[in-house]
């Protein structure tokens, strides 16, 4: 039962770390805004590979490499900018110029559906370079165009998604090196100390929220206030994993800067450091190398009992004194990073199967299967969209002189 507790801990405790991890891209896309810049390079190619086409087959010329630059960075823009953008951002007085800098990007949207593309369309000078149309050529026309943006947008989506998925990994290795988070060592302590692997598995329910809608407030629009709040939810949690005694940190191996009992890595890095040192005295004391002072203070140094002899936090130290176990903490380290990247509903799905099996032994009756929803695509525009175009075609045709 301590083996299968243990695993319940590990889990929730992976969970709750690839969470902090995914909160972390969170931030990450915020402050180099990814979001706006990959919807951007979206939005570019769209416009060269279908508007652009569109327009110079609709017009029968070519245009000149300025008005192409005009004409995308204007469907762009408006695609992009914030209606309020002139509210949010101050455009004259003194700090405006650094208030354009830093807010504009945050206010910018990131996402822009196919509905809202088309109700911002004929904004754009090349739908008005598109007329005149007709209302049933206007239809065509946008049904057209809609069909294409989802395509662009599946594409689109997909990358984020890989993107975010290869950043999860590299997030996980860079916070697994950060707080020295060795998941053998991790998982021996829960299996060992039961009270640790229960406090740990009592926070499942809390995680649960926390992984599903906990912190869907602060996943929603780029503000420099979501950002405050995101690494405030950081600290809190690994604040919380400090305090709930969980083996990681610096004070274990490989730094050993606190060794205590329940690292015995570290122990032995001093027992064999420690070795050498009377090892060293000793063949100074035989070649008659030191004088008499010099080798009283050899023999005080050794005398440190190892539980309060520190290393001093050398890595060097560390490697030197015995390298297979710090090549096989270079490695863990590394393959717990990318556990942990593996995001937090995957770890939350195994801490709870493993829990069914375990009522399941308490109460010595077999579990019941879980259901499965089987999703069902969508045929064909939604009627909302339909409406839409029929809409902005009516709208087009009435403009026409």
């Amino acid at each position: 039962m301590n083996f299968l507790e243990g695993t319940i801990a590990f889990a929730v405790t992976m969970a709750g770390l690839a969470t902090v991890c995914t909160v972390l891209i969170e931030v990450l896309h915020r402050l180099l805004r990814l979001r706006a810049s990959g919807l951007r390079h979206m939005l570019a190619g769209f416009f060269d590979k279908v508007l652009l086409p569109k327009l110079t087959e609709k017009t029968g010329q070519q245009r000149q490499d300025e008005d192409v630059d005009r004409l995308r960075d204007h469907l762009i823009g408006a695609m992009v900018n914030n209606p309020l953008q002139e509210h949010l951002v101050p455009q004259n007085g003194p700090g405006s110029w650094l208030s354009q800098l830093f807010d504009t990007p945050l206010v910018e949207h990131t996402r822009v559906t196919t509905e809202e593309f088309l109700r911002r369309l004929p904004e754009t000078e090349w739908y008005q370079l598109m007329g005149p149309l007709s209302a049933a050529e206007a239809t065509a026309l946008l049904a057209e165009v809609a069909d294409k943006y989802d395509q662009y947008g599946e594409a689109i989506s997909d990358y984020f998604k890989r993107r975010a998925q290869a950043l999860s990994l590299l997030m996980g290795v860079v916070l697994a090196f950060s707080l020295n988070i060795h998941g053998g060592r991790m998982f021996e302590e829960f299996v060992r100390n039961r009270d640790l692997a229960q406090r740990l598995t009592a926070q499942a329910d809390q995680l649960d929220k926390w992984v599903n809608n906990g912190n869907t407030s602060s996943l929603t629009p780029d503000n420099a206030a979501a950002i405050r709040s995101d690494l405030s939810t950081i600290r809190r949690k690994l604040t919380a994993y400090e305090d709930s005694g969980l083996p990681v940190g610096w004070g274990y191996y490989p730094n050993c800067l606190s060794p205590t009992a329940t690292d015995p890595g570290c122990g032995e890095i001093v027992d064999h450091i420690a070795t050498e040192k009377r090892q060293q005295a000793g063949k100074l004391q035989r070649l008659g190398a030191q004088a008499d002072g010099t080798l009283a203070e050899q023999r005080d140094v050794t005398a440190i009992p190892r539980h309060i002899m520190p290393l001093g936090g050398s890595f060097i130290a560390t490697a030197n004194a015995d390298w297979p176990r710090f090549l096989g903490w270079l490695v863990t380290v590394t393959l717990t990073g990318f556990l942990i990247g593996l995001g937090g509903p995957f770890w939350f799905d195994i801490a709870m199967k493993f829990s069914t099996v375990k009522q399941a032994i308490t109460d010595g009756k077999p579990s019941a299967p879980q259901d499965t929803a089987t999703a069902v695509a969508p045929a064909g525009p939604s009627a909302r969209r339909e409406q839409l175009i029929r809409q902005i075609a009516s709208q087009t045709e009435a403009k026409q002189p």
